[in-house]
């Protein structure tokens, strides 16, 4: 979904566009005839076609390109709770193809961790290695919540060109929250107290109150705008909160 926010002096309004939930590499059991040679076709092929559209569109369509890309989690599909798998190959060329795309393009994408694709024994996200290989991919990962809370210190990134701070909250697994609620519920306070009145303050958030992967307070600060993922369907939830939806819609 595209966002416009009046920048803070109204120098310009700044675009968005929020994304979510792409499960590249999701390998549903069903596949389907194709028309050419009756070969069969994964759909699989579905989740990299929309991503790449995406890109495509925003690319080459001039009223769609924006001045930044949020998405909210769920990049890739593995590993996750039922499966251990690293993201097939085929997902991990179609990423290094897009986003070679948008680096030519100049234009900046941050991502955050959901619940699926990271390797937790290994403190690495299966996103690690793009913000190495392109300056315009930047990354929050699991790893850097969990140390932000254990640290008391905000979880963020400014955009001087843009005048823009992302607040960043990556997905924390529902079973962390009896270690972690405490201070938890501190850090909330403290990453909703990072708001500078004179930047353009988006939150970026994986998660959902309803399985206690999101603190509601975090939905309580005055950002000008909150990319939520995690919720595959396009949902409201505040007058500024917004779950984009998924890209392919499968559950």
């Amino acid at each position: 979904m595209i966002t416009y926010l009046p920048n803070k002096g109204d120098r310009f309004i700044l675009k968005i566009i929020h994304i979510s939930d792409t499960h590249l590499g999701k390998r549903p059991k069903r596949t389907r005839p194709s028309i050419i040679n009756q070969e069969i076709k994964p759909i699989e092929d579905d989740f990299y076609n929309v991503w790449k559209r995406f890109v495509g569109e925003i690319i080459t369509d001039r009223n769609l390109k924006p001045d930044i890309i949020l998405h909210s989690g769920d990049f890739f599909d593995t590993p996750s709770a039922n499966d251990p798998n690293p993201p097939p190959e085929l997902a991990r060329k179609v990423v290094a193809e897009t986003f070679k795309t948008l680096h030519l393009n100049k234009i900046p994408i941050v991502l955050i961790d959901g619940n699926h694709g990271r390797y937790t024994q290994y403190r690495i996200s299966t996103l690690s290695e793009y913000p190495i290989l392109f300056d315009n991919v930047h990354l929050f990962t699991y790893f850097h919540i969990r140390d932000s809370i254990r640290d008391k210190k905000p979880l963020f990134k400014d955009f001087q060109e843009l005048n823009l701070r992302i607040h960043a909250h990556p997905s924390i697994e529902s079973n962390d929250m009896s270690q972690l609620f405490t201070k938890y519920k501190e850090w909330i306070l403290i990453q909703n107290n990072n708001i500078d009145p004179n930047m353009i303050n988006v939150g970026l958030a994986h998660g959902m109150i309803e399985n206690n992967t999101l603190h509601s307070d975090f939905l309580m600060a005055n950002y000008d705008y909150v990319a939520l993922g995690d919720n595959h369907k396009m949902q409201q939830v505040t007058d500024t909160a917004w779950y984009s939806g998924s890209t392919e819609l499968w559950s």
